[in-house]
């Protein structure tokens, strides 16, 4: 009884965080963007120059609807799962980020943890990238369309975004989930670490622990996939991994079906973004 009791007392906790989330998010961005110092100033506007080489050719042959010429530097980590990896961001970008991050870790500011799973990580509009987002999703949509036209991958109108850390002490691993998106860019983006390999299974409809497959991070490496495509991330053994979440959301897709609860969503009006329903 005691354990049902401490159980029903965190779901309403949770569910008190979850109503007055926005209203303190608000609250949070106001308050950091009249007192944060940045480090790295020049990261929140983004450029071309953040990009590895390779990833502007996957970007302009999707333009082209290119698909043969795309492949050239993509891996397809699974084409039944619909898995892609390729480069994304320079080294130069990765360490810098990391820097900022910390910088904004150490501060005086208030945060809030990036979701319900991971306990150290940073909510990236919070901290003002919010038009780095957006021109990153809209790049995005550009590959997401070839491989994902039917869940959304031309009609993306939000995002979320978020930094996860994992270290002895503190986040070590990932259980088994979905995400709340149609379309995730996992991006590695430091530091020296090993273990902590991304698995994946079947999507949520199609559950079969004998379908696992394993991804290596690489710094600078974007693993793109389904938002209803079961995954996790293995412990990590040694040192700090760093990595941003990119969730891109389709309202065209999920003011049709929720992508959490699989159901006809009933839409409210909220004082932020949201979670994409428009």
């Amino acid at each position: 009884l005691t354990l049902i009791n401490s159980f029903i007392f965190k779901i309403k906790i949770e569910k008190m965080r979850r109503l007055d989330f926005d209203k303190k998010s608000i609250e949070r961005r106001k308050f950091i963007a009249e007192n944060y110092s940045p480090m790295n100033a020049y990261l929140y506007t983004l450029d071309n120059t953040f990009f590895d080489t390779r990833f502007l050719k996957i970007v302009e042959a999707a333009k082209k609807s290119n698909l043969e010429q795309m492949l050239k530097y993509i891996d397809v980590v699974s084409k039944e799962q619909r898995i892609y990896s390729f480069p994304v961001f320079t080294r130069k970008f990765c360490q810098d980020f990391i820097e900022e991050i910390n910088h904004f870790e150490n501060s005086a500011m208030p945060k809030e943890r990036p979701n319900t799973m991971n306990k150290y990580g940073i909510l990236l509009n919070e901290i003002g990238f919010d038009d780095f987002l957006t021109s990153m999703r809209n790049i995005v949509s550009q590959i997401s369309n070839i491989f994902y036209a039917d869940w959304g991958g031309k009609d993306l109108d939000s995002q979320k975004a978020f930094t996860v850390h994992y270290k002895e002490g503190q986040d070590l691993e990932l259980a088994t989930h979905f995400d709340n998106s149609e379309i995730t860019l996992n991006i590695c983006v430091g530091n020296v670490f090993t273990g902590g390999e991304l698995f994946f299974l079947n999507n949520r409809d199609c559950y079969d622990v004998n379908s696992i497959i394993r991804f290596i991070h690489d710094i600078g490496r974007g693993v793109l996939h389904l938002g209803n495509q079961l995954h996790g991330a293995m412990p990590i053994e040694s040192g700090e991994r760093y990595n941003i979440i990119f969730w891109m959301r389709s309202s065209k897709v999920r003011n049709k079906k929720c992508p959490m609860c699989q159901k006809a969503p009933e839409l409210v009006p909220v004082l932020d973004e949201g979670d994409g329903f428009m």
